[in-house]
């Protein structure tokens, strides 16, 4: 299928983000500063339309002229920000409890050194604050502790102390009270959770009833988790082509071996995979064949709280691997099933059927519910961290539980030296990697797997 027009939903991040403010700068990067996929008589243009597809007046539709593909771009921003309200202390406490309250074993690699670290800061607090009250209580009618330092040293350490309670406080409530609130399926926080989802879902739903040839979502932060439960709700709602106009499983049966093949443990190679994954998507979009409606050909996670699943969707990676083998997560690549009354290894599938009944008399199999990723692309930047404050420690490379198959792509910046990135995954710089790194540019690697000009659709496949 000739893509024609194409649509990008950015999903911001955690924090008070304002609207508009994330997508204008992500635009700026990988558009108006992409000179290499202009149009020569169009240029860098970025038109400020309004948003049919959010019912939300703060946000605009960003819509640019055709590449040098011939390929127009429409950005859109999914703004949750103000569906997360009410956050108290408590939503907090009771999430970190939660993290900390586990087996050392159980905690993801990328995360134990910051596990290890917040368990000395707890015992600091925990053990300073028995110390005082001990103090007080052997000698009730002395001194206390800052009433025997210098007037001016205790004046210091009161307005210091004051001021770091409340800048943590705020930083705790205000920027990670989003991820405790969206991460902990506790009864308090459910309303919220709905509320973005079903905002989210309806969202890529417009997108699809818009008649973009082309979708790709965009996930920064906590945005990532927040995507990849939008795409896992709203999949199979698409996954079953009811005006199917023909029959075609070529592509369908390649994809399939290849995730017969990596269930056995066979390494594939990604590239591999992406191509035959795009494959799929155009043999199952095709309008002579199949006619399938999905149109998410791509799903790009930055710095994703997702390479920490195993204790943020569930509670250790055996759980997590159960609920992938329920089908409850989506996989990359998909998970199979068995046939009953056979133990061929060539009757696991993703797909079932056929089934004219429901593809309007046709032939056509049809992926189950949680295969999205059996034709869309999942791509994984992330800065490497180190010594916690170094790269980023929210992001990491994402779970095999999740799916081998993913394409983790660890990037670099000069920013800073490297200190505290998170939030700097489309800000370019001139960084380049040393001999045996094998980092790319952040910029330079989001451009080339975002590909607005479609170089890598396949369409002979």
């Amino acid at each position: 299928m000739s893509i024609e027009k194409q649509a990008v939903l950015m999903i911001h991040g955690i924090g008070n983000q304002r609207p508009m403010e994330t997508l204008w700068s992500f635009v700026e990067t990988v558009w108006s500063d992409h000179k290499a996929i202009h149009n020569e008589f169009a240029g860098s243009h970025v038109w400020s339309k309004p948003d049919y597809v959010s019912n939300n007046f703060e946000l605009r539709r960003l819509t640019t002229p055709q590449n040098s593909a011939g390929i127009k771009t429409d950005f859109f921003e999914f703004y949750w920000a103000h569906l997360m309200h009410g956050t108290g202390y408590g939503h907090l406490i009771g999430w970190l409890i939660s993290l900390l309250w586990r087996k050392p074993s159980s905690v993801p690699p990328g995360l134990i050194s910051a596990f290890y670290t917040l368990w000395i800061i707890v015992g600091i607090a925990v053990g300073g604050w028995v110390f005082m009250i001990g103090e007080g209580l052997a000698n009730p009618d002395g001194p206390g502790l800052l009433e025997r330092l210098p007037y001016w040293v205790a004046v210091i350490l009161t307005i210091a102390g004051t001021l770091a309670v409340a800048v943590l406080g705020f930083l705790m409530k205000e920027v990670v009270g989003d991820a405790a609130r969206y991460l902990r399926p506790a009864a308090q926080n459910i309303q919220r959770r709905q509320e973005i989802r079903t905002a989210g879902v309806d969202i890529l739903k417009q997108l699809h009833d818009r008649g973009y040839d082309r979708i790709i979502l965009v996930g920064h932060s906590l945005g990532s988790v927040i995507g990849y439960d939008i795409l896992s709700h709203a999949f199979h709602t698409y996954n079953v082509p009811t005006k199917a106009a023909g029959e075609a499983h070529t592509a369908h049966d390649a994809m399939e071996k290849i995730a017969q093949d990596a269930s056995d443990g066979n390494a594939a190679d990604i590239d591999a995979v992406q191509q035959a994954q795009r494959g799929y998507f155009n043999e199952f979009t095709d309008p002579e064949t199949i006619n399938g409606r999905w149109r998410v050909t791509d799903f790009i996670t930055l710095g994703s709280p997702l390479a920490h699943a195993s204790v943020l969707l569930a509670h250790d990676d055996a759980s997590l691997a159960q609920k992938v083998t329920l089908r409850e997560y989506p996989s990359c690549l998909p998970s199979l099933e068995q046939k009953i009354r056979t133990t061929d290894a060539l009757n696991r599938h993703f797909s079932y059927g056929p089934m004219p009944s429901k593809t309007n008399d046709k032939e056509v199999k049809i992926p189950h519910h949680a295969a999205l990723f059996s034709m869309t692309r999942w791509t994984n930047l992330y800065f490497p961290c180190k010594a916690i404050l170094f790269g980023d420690l929210i992001g990491g490379p994402i779970s095999t539980t999740l799916g081998r198959e993913i394409r983790n792509m660890p990037v670099g910046t000069k920013i800073r030296n490297g200190f505290l990135t998170h939030r700097f995954y489309w800000k370019a710089t001139d960084w380049r990697p040393e001999a045996n790194d094998t980092r790319q540019e952040t910029v330079t690697a989001l451009r080339d797997v975002l590909d607005l000009v479609d170089k890598k659709s396949f369409k002979s496949l």
